[in-house]
């Protein structure tokens, strides 16, 4: 898809994202209904356990709950003020439109954001985190009623707000790396074809059963990490699979080879270690650009990672590429 069609894509998505909050806001504000917004925080609060489904479409039933969380704490903290319908309306939906998509379009497959791990964007939740409860426990604990100034409401609100976006985003980006997998793998659930190929290999090499369990624990921890977004985490663990004999020497099934530049997997490694400096030339700026490019590399060695498992199931040898 031309880059073009994707902004015209967003584009029209923050519109009508933006519409169906002011609808919603302004239609609560009007006929007042707690069970609908009863119903819309019970959805949000279950974001937990629908992003812990196994199902490529589990995504879109997902995406929208960081968006109407941080439209619920928008319209608690508006209800305190005086506003108009209209005014109060547009407020309240512009706020999660404005914070939400770019923290996702920002945070979904990436691993550097201005040379900085995204790791520490999950660090800087936590931080935020702590000082919200810390805020708060003067609130909570205090025997007197405390008279809370603009600025102390304001502050805490902003704080909640990108607390709460950074957090509930981590699992939306979670789902949104599991149906990107499973769209490259070409299956709606990894998990459920997986079942099919451990049986098998299982079978097969059941007097091996210290080399499958090897193979499965260096396939778990490259999906698992995949998607948690430890890219360098999968990338070393898939790495092991096509390289490491295990139930059967992997070179007899799958090829190191890619297509493009590093022209092989085991190329992509030494740059990660910092090894075998004389073999490949290594610089920061080689390091950051394979850093950066790192979800496309992990992606790739996982279809060969899982090609690997099917081809060894079925017993039928790949020559090298």
């Amino acid at each position: 898809m031309p880059n073009r069609s994707i902004y015209v894509f967003y584009a029209i998505a923050i519109v009508a994202i933006f519409v169906t909050l002011f609808d919603l806001t302004l239609f609560l504000s009007i006929y007042v209904n707690p069970y609908v917004f009863g119903m819309i925080l019970i959805y949000i609060v279950l974001l937990p356990a629908l992003s812990a489904i196994n199902d490529a479409r589990i995504f879109f039933v997902v995406f929208p709950v960081p968006i109407l969380g941080s439209w619920a704490i928008s319209v608690y903290y508006l209800a305190s003020y005086s506003l108009p319908a209209l005014q109060g309306s547009i407020i309240a939906s512009a706020i999660p439109v404005v914070l939400t998509l770019p923290f996702h379009l920002a945070t979904r497959m990436r691993n550097m954001v201005f040379n900085r791990p995204m790791s520490s964007a999950s660090r800087l939740s936590f931080g935020l985190a702590s000082s919200i409860f810390f805020l708060f426990a003067p609130i909570v604990l205090a025997s007197v009623h405390i008279e809370l100034n603009y600025a102390y409401i304001v502050a805490l609100f902003s704080m909640l707000q990108i607390a709460y976006v950074l957090s509930s985003l981590h699992l939306v980006n979670t789902t949104y790396r599991y149906r990107m997998l499973c769209r490259k793998l070409n299956v709606s659930s990894i998990q459920g074809k997986e079942k099919e190929i451990w049986r098998v290999i299982e079978r097969k090499f059941s007097r091996q059963q210290n080399d499958v369990d090897l193979l499965r624990y260096y396939y778990k921890e490259t999906i698992n990490s995949f998607l948690e977004g430890a890219y360098e985490e999968s990338f070393l663990s898939g790495y092991q699979m096509i390289c490491e004999r295990t139930v059967a020497d992997p070179k007899n099934y799958i090829s190191d080879k890619r297509d493009g530049t590093p022209e092989s997997f085991s190329e992509i490694r030494t740059i990660l270690m910092h090894s075998r400096r004389k073999e490949t030339e290594i610089d920061v700026k080689t390091i950051r650009d394979t850093k950066r490019k790192l979800p496309q590399y992990c992606v790739e060695l996982l279809h060969r990672d899982f090609a690997l498992l099917k081809t060894v199931a079925d017993d039928l040898p790949k020559p090298q590429e």
